[in-house]
């Protein structure tokens, strides 16, 4: 992609740049500058490493807790909530039938699921941006590594998944409100752009999408852009168990089907278009028979 100063000149005519997405309005685009992502280790853990009460193990699951502690997670991939669910606390008929002994029933655990959906896919192909997204063969070389640890600059030190950030509202978000219901993230890499050989382990991405099917050979090792619009506001409602999720879907409500539409806007401007902005023409192997860029592949 052209970096995000570029972008936000594209896309100046159609939404408002620069917004302070904690501020009075959030509705809007901003980017990231002069910084990295600070994760929890960084700084929480690093900090506070050498403490003599603080053992540290990595790549380890904790299967008990000596003592109770409140906190929230997310129900798939957050091993806290199965810990529970392990240790006897849940609705008694499903740990039953996953085989645990009830030690408190609690109907509520694994109830009212709200999934805030993301849409992957979304990739255009760009020309005359060749040292402005990321792509493999550039991002790993020893110049990069450098201008890394020595200017602070470069591929590796700009957050490529999330160079430009956005809050948008779609026709289901109230107009009178300043409420968006979609983000929207814009990246300046594809799926493809390093053959699939990091994007192998991303959730939901299967291997015929990685090796063997046709979506990403167009845009292997190609400058691309990727969108990602994210649902905020999920209206349907569902529940988990130890064994099975079951999620009621609410098919009438598709703001992530929106989302898309407003990228496919963004990238129909005039500076997009100065960049030969194309949408990637092969598809996800399972949306092979659809229409590229429609609603129903967009689902």
């Amino acid at each position: 992609m052209p970096d995000s100063s570029n972008f936000h000149d594209a896309v100046r005519g159609c939404v408002p740049v620069h917004v302070d997405q904690n501020g009075a309005s959030q509705t809007g685009l901003t980017r990231l500058r002069d910084g990295l992502r600070c994760s929890i280790a960084k700084a929480f853990l690093r900090p506070a490493a050498d403490r003599p009460n603080l053992h540290i193990s990595l790549l380890s699951t904790a299967l008990k807790g000596r003592r109770g502690a409140r906190g929230a997670g997310g129900p798939r991939r957050d091993p806290g909530g199965r810990r529970g669910a392990v240790a006897g606390l849940g609705p008694s008929a499903a740990l039953r039938r996953a085989g645990v002994p009830p030690v408190l029933d609690l109907p509520g655990v694994g109830a009212n699921l709200q999934d805030h959906v993301g849409l992957a896919g979304l990739v255009w192909l760009v020309d005359g941006a060749e040292n402005k997204t990321t792509v493999a063969t550039r991002s790993a070389s020893l110049q990069s590594i450098l201008n890394f640890i020595r200017g602070h600059g470069g591929p590796m030190y700009g957050l490529s998944m999330g160079k430009v950030l956005g809050f948008m509202s779609t026709r289901y978000a109230n107009a009178s409100d300043d409420y968006p219901d979609v983000q929207l993230f814009v990246v300046s890499i594809s799926n493809a752009g390093d053959c699939g050989q990091v994007k192998r382990g991303q959730p939901g991405l299967g291997e015929e999408c990685v090796r063997g099917g046709v979506w990403p050979r167009a845009a292997e090792l190609r400058d691309a852009v990727t969108y990602l619009p994210l649902v905020l506001r999920p209206k349907a409602r569902g529940s988990i168990t130890i064994t099975a999720p079951t999620v009621e879907h609410a098919a009438h409500h598709r703001p992530h089907v929106e989302g898309a539409k407003i990228c496919k806007k963004l990238m129909e401007t005039k500076t997009m278009k100065a960049l030969n902005a194309r949408p990637n023409p092969n598809k996800f192997p399972a949306c092979d028979h659809l229409e590229l860029l429609s609603d129903e592949s967009a689902m």
